[in-house]
């Protein structure tokens, strides 16, 4: 990130990991639509998710700035796990403008069943149901990411419905339609450190870099004829 953002940004750590986030989901995200896994919706056993467990940090976010670039720069590892569980999911109940369809970067509301993320970022894949297999059998066409989460859930005159979701599109393989359903992702990050050599003392007070040789081993010749 460049610092003019990160000066603008009241939390270093939060707009790190927001950033880092997008870059890596643009990779996995990317992956799923390709892969494009047929699913079978379940019950969960566990009715409500811990929200905390939709993205899980670790490892020290360094302020350090690349004096050539300007810019802040570390390398994190991602993990997304997808369970295609009722209490990770989502209906799609309205599209941008009110349109039949949808597609890469519009905006979307989702009712959410059961799992309300509390914090942000919040990443879900978008499945379409299989026709003539029923509403449980589905296949994933795209991915997006929650913006805004209402903490409160909506109420109708017949029971709770679960908490609304204003949502983006950043992907799909086909156009989206209201009534499609969304598995929220649990997302995994670390933050790696930088690897520096050792460094001893030496008698005079100057640092020795210790550097280790990799040996190759010699290559096998053939045997002379005689």
């Amino acid at each position: 990130m460049t610092s003019t953002q990160a000066q603008a940004h009241p939390d270093f750590t939060q707009l790190f990991w927001d950033k880092a986030a997008d870059q890596a989901m643009d990779i996995m995200g990317t992956e799923f639509v390709r892969l494009a896994p047929l699913v079978h919706g379940v019950i969960s056993p566990e009715a409500n998710l811990d929200p905390a467990r939709l993205f899980v940090p670790s490892g020290r976010v360094l302020q350090t700035m690349d004096p050539q670039t300007g810019e802040y720069r570390q390398k994190a590892t991602f993990k997304a796990v997808f369970s295609p569980e009722k209490a990770m999911a989502g209906q799609i109940i309205r599209l941008e403008d009110d349109r039949a369809i949808a597609s890469m970067k519009d905006r979307i509301t989702v009712r959410l069943f059961s799992t309300n993320p509390i914090t942000t970022p919040a990443y879900f894949l978008i499945a379409e149901p299989i026709t003539g297999h029923g509403p449980d059998f589905l296949k994933v066409i795209g991915w997006g990411k929650i913006i805004q989460s209402l903490q409160k859930p909506m109420h109708t005159a017949q029971a709770t419905t679960g908490s609304l979701c204003l949502a983006q599109i950043e992907e799909s393989s086909k156009e989206v339609q209201r009534d499609d359903i969304i598995f929220l992702l649990e997302i995994s990050a670390t933050a790696m450190q930088p690897v520096t050599p050792a460094v001893l003392p030496t008698a005079t007070g100057q640092d020795t870099v210790i550097v280790t040789p990799q040996w190759e081993p010699e290559p096998i010749k053939p045997a002379e004829t005689k």
